[in-house]
């Protein structure tokens, strides 16, 4: 439960000391044969890792590989009294990889792959995890998550680990925010998580809605942003939010309706 998760890679604390007991089956290691001198030498990769022409045995699976929030902007309500978080949770794989020494080159035997279609997003079992990033209403007071909303299914199954987009709420009960995963900007119900509202701008978002007001009428301001979306599909392909992302950058203004408005 909140603020703590699950972490496959440390099996216990010691209590007088604080140090961390580490689950050895979850470190990586050089060769296949060097897993099997530390471990219990048990098989955990699927046929379909073994079918990998890059598979060496040394592959290491990590969940979560990171889980954590970032440096965007979070939001507090002295209406509800919590606490609106952007989060990003993903699990990974790792596996090292030979190579020599070269001055003035890069040097890491190591390759790292959180979301190919092999290494993530799955788990040790072979299969996908529900791992995904999150936008999470926080009660600061109960230490609990009163509400959480997916950040959802980028296409083709594929579930985005990364909510890393700034979160505005107004005092008119509404949570903003960009949607990465299928380019649009959506309002919550602030105490329920409710989605009452989206608008398909097809781009990524970097920043926070802003809030204004005038001539007594509140505004909602966004730049939509994303240079790295997908191509916009072709006319005869399936009508959803895929066909409207595109790269540039757009400001975007939306007036609230009377009954949400009024509060910044």
């Amino acid at each position: 439960p909140w603020p703590f998760v699950y972490v496959n890679f440390m099996d216990g604390v010691d209590l007088e000391t604080g140090r961390p007991s580490y689950n050895i089956e979850t470190i990586e290691f050089t060769s296949a044969e060097d897993r099997a001198n530390y471990t219990t030498g048990q098989d955990i990769f699927s046929d379909e890792l073994r079918a990998d022409p890059d598979f060496t045995g040394t592959e290491v699976y990590v969940c979560p590989f990171i889980q954590a929030r970032n440096w965007q902007n979070e939001t507090y309500s002295d209406q509800t009294g919590l606490y609106y978080v952007s989060t990003t949770n993903a699990c990974g794989g790792l596996r090292a990889v030979e190579g020599e020494y070269v001055a003035g080159e890069g040097y890491v035997l190591q390759a790292f792959n959180p979301l190919g279609p092999i290494y993530g997003p799955f788990g040790l079992d072979g299969e996908p995890t529900t791992v995904m990033g999150q936008l999470q209403a926080l009660d600061p007071i109960a230490g609990e998550a009163r509400w959480t909303v997916d950040f959802g299914d980028t296409g083709g199954g594929v579930l985005s680990p990364g909510n890393n987009v700034p979160v505005f709420s107004t005092a008119g009960g509404l949570v903003f925010q960009g949607g990465n995963h299928d380019g649009a900007m959506h309002a919550y119900n602030a105490e329920t998580g409710e989605s009452v509202w989206s608008f398909p701008t097809g781009s990524n978002y970097n920043q926070s809605a802003i809030s204004y007001m005038h001539d007594g009428k509140q505004y909602i301001a966004i730049i939509a942003s994303g240079s790295n979306t997908g191509q916009v599909n072709a006319n005869d392909g399936a009508a959803d939010a895929d066909r409207y992302r595109r790269a540039g950058s757009t400001l975007y203004v939306f007036a609230l309706p009377d009954a949400v408005a009024g509060g910044m």
